[in-house]
């Protein structure tokens, strides 16, 4: 072995010979006006490290040192009993001629950065993230030669010719594009309001074989260009024993806004932006004189580029795809805004797709051969023929001429690609859920009356149950309609007669029916005992706690058992809602009888200090065990209790009354 990591130079020559490998390294440097590199049974390297290293605060770090270097000043030979391997500069200012018994590699060196700074007191954190690709360069004044055994790999790097390129592999010739990324990334917290931001750009950096003159790619296997480029001055021939490939990759710029903020009495503000772009990058082959694709298998152009000077001819052995690429440009933008007396919201945002096809243009004629014959994709255009579909894209672009030319043919699969274009727009506003809850607790105490004369009117029982609660669910309806709509009698009819409107009175007249009629006898539940809160059950009776929980989870069954028949969707879903919201009022009533006991037997009277304390602790450990904020439940509980005599006195005793006034203390407390 051989391995340099300093500088070997002379005036004239310079002549390597190993028995295995020869490694340039370390920066290091190889320079005269003739070198001859050869390894008799080993690899020729030169190279370029890099070691990334992680650092406790979350940053990496790539450590690169410079590229070595073999530099010619005439002539250049490199031979290889195994690989050549190229990461860093090649060149030489006459010919140059690399051969490998099995596989030469130009390789980009992989350089990766990221940063983690966290500032204000860990409340922002600012993420970096770079990646790139160092590509390797071999570039020749005069004649430049490439003969591998195997395969020929080119990695987001470059070979140059002043005059002519001749590039041979045994196996696969493969120009390969690496992508360059940056992505950053903010998290901040301040003031209750909690901010994401995020931007991330994605750039493709193809491979490159260039020649002043001819250029020659020959493989036994495979041609495969991946988002690369391939140019001559004259002519230019790529010729693949079986497939040959010009594939595109994706480009693309991200960026998002995500805002949230809450304030007090559950107030919340967000807002939303978010951006995608996406480009398609295809691969390449410009020419100063003819141009010829030959392969011995199947060709496929993926949104490609073939620019001759002359003539273009492709020649297949199989079949030759022009497949189609789509660029893309998606955004989104909402903000909303809400609390508990109103809501707002409002968005929009776009999708569109723009097709694009392989551009051919040739000074002098186009010759397409294909055994298996051709398959091009076209735009999807609503009820347009083919013809049409063809005469629409030369038209919006004249490089795509060569697609009515293949029209000619009778060996074309046309296929239709659809593009996207969507977009939306809305804007809402309406009630908040505490102002909808206090609408429809007034309108259940204004309608009480009305609904029981119905009730009574309906014969009573369970048709009389069903007629009520349909009334009173549609009496809310039309109030909290009335306001979100501003008064708009005819969206406030559309709303109240809409198919779900209709279908949640539906459900309310089944549910109550079916409680009145078979949940209500079955427990014991009679008379006055209905608008009780307990229903009847002593609370501080084990056994009644049961009977108490049992009926309110009978209700839920029964609730979600109707949504689910009537409106559709899940019944464990809506089961599980039901029983969740029942189990919470069970708690409530189970708790707050347990703290009134208590009182009593400490001879607290209403409203005073102790017992509107305890009150607020229960209240608040309820709403915390609920997902709630404690603060949110103890103010409400506790405002509760310390006004219930003035709400008694006020109401007259009325239970009903003294029920709904009790519930909007509650909301207001908690808004």
């Amino acid at each position: 072995n051989l391995l340099n990591g300093g500088a070997i130079t002379a005036g004239e020559r310079i002549s390597l010979l190993a028995t295995d490998s020869i490694r340039n390294a370390m920066a290091g440097e190889i320079r005269a006006s003739h070198i001859e590199l050869i390894s008799v049974s080993g690899d020729i390297i030169n190279d370029r490290t890099a070691h990334a290293r992680y650092q406790g605060d979350g940053t990496l770090v790539t450590h690169l040192d410079n590229a070595s270097q073999i530099s010619a000043g005439q002539q250049l030979t490199l031979n290889a009993g195994r690989d050549i391997t190229n990461r860093g500069d090649i060149k030489s200012g006459g010919d140059a001629s690399l051969s490998a018994a099995r596989d030469i590699n130009l390789i980009a060196v992989t350089n990766t950065q990221q940063t983690r700074i966290t500032e204000n007191g860990g409340h922002r954190v600012t993420q970096n993230s770079v990646t790139e690709h160092l590509g390797a360069h071999l570039n020749a004044a005069g004649n430049l030669s490439l003969q591998a055994g195997g395969d020929i790999t080119l990695l987001a790097s470059q070979a140059n010719a002043g005059k002519d390129l001749t590039v041979s592999a045994g196996g696969s010739i493969n120009l390969l594009a690496a992508a360059n990324e940056t992505d950053r990334e903010i998290n901040s917290k301040r003031n209750g309001a909690k901010t994401h931001e995020q931007t991330s750009q994605v750039r493709h950096i193809g491979s490159q074989l260039n020649a002043g003159n001819n250029l020659t790619a020959s493989a036994g296997h495979n041609i495969l260009l991946h988002a690369s480029q391939i140019s001559s001055g004259k002519d230019a021939y790529l010729i693949a024993g079986n497939q040959l490939q010009l594939l595109s990759a994706n480009d693309s710029d991200y960026s998002l806004y995500d805002y949230t903020k809450k304030g007090s009495f559950g107030a919340l503000k967000t807002q939303r932006d978010e951006i995608t772009d996406v480009k398609a990058v295809g691969s390449q082959i410009s020419t100063g004189g003819h141009l010829n694709l030959i392969s011995g298998g199947d060709q496929l152009y993926q949104g490609a580029k073939l620019h001759s000077g002359a003539d273009i001819a492709i020649t297949s052995g199989g079949a030759v795809t022009f497949e189609a690429v789509k660029d893309l440009h998606q955004e989104s933008h909402e903000k909303s805004q809400s609390d508990l007396a109103w809501m707002s919201m409002k968005g929009e945002g776009r999708t569109d797709e723009t097709l694009r096809q392989t551009e051919i243009l040739a000074q002098g004629q186009l010759a397409i051969k294909a055994v298996e014959g051709l398959r091009i994709d076209i735009k999807d255009i609503n009820q347009a023929t083919v013809t049409q579909t063809i005469d629409a894209m030369v038209q919006g672009d004249p490089k795509l001429a060569w697609i009515k030319d293949a029209e000619r043919r009778g060996d074309v699969d046309w296929r239709r690609v659809k593009e996207l274009h969507d977009s939306y727009k809305y804007s809402h506003s309406g009630m908040g859920q505490g102002a909808m809850l206090a609408v429809i607790i007034v309108m259940s105490v204004i309608t009480a009356g009305a609904a029981s004369s119905l009730a009574v009117a309906a014969g009573g029982g369970t048709l009389g149950s069903a007629a009520g609660a349909t009334f009173q669910a549609f009496a809310s309806q039309t109030a909290v309609s009335t306001i979100n709509n501003k008064g708009n009698l005819g969206a406030v009819f559309k709303d109240v007669t809409s198919s779900a409107s209709l279908k949640g009175y539906a459900t309310s007249a089944l549910t109550a029916g079916f409680s009145s009629g078979v949940i209500d006898p079955a427990f014991g539940v009679t008379g006055d005992r209905v608008n009780n809160i307990t229903k009847g059950f002593d609370l501080a009776s084990a056994s009644d706690i049961g009977k108490f929980a049992a009926y309110s989870g009978a209700q839920g069954a029964a609730q979600a058992g109707f949504k689910t028949l009537v409106q559709g969707g899940s019944l464990k879903d809506n089961l599980n809602h039901a029983l969740s919201s029942q189990l919470q009022g069970t708690l409530q009533a189970i708790a707050f009888n347990a703290v009134g006991d208590f009182s009593s037997s400490q001879n607290w009277p209403e409203s005073s200090p102790q017992k509107v304390a305890l009150h607020a602790l229960v209240g608040g450990l309820l709403s915390e065990a609920n997902g709630g904020s404690f603060a949110t439940g103890a103010l409400a509980a506790g405002a509760n209790e310390a006004l219930i005599s003035s709400l008694a006195h006020a109401v007259e005793g009325n239970p009903a009354l003294l029920l709904a006034a009790s519930q909007l203390i509650g909301i207001a407390a908690a808004g």
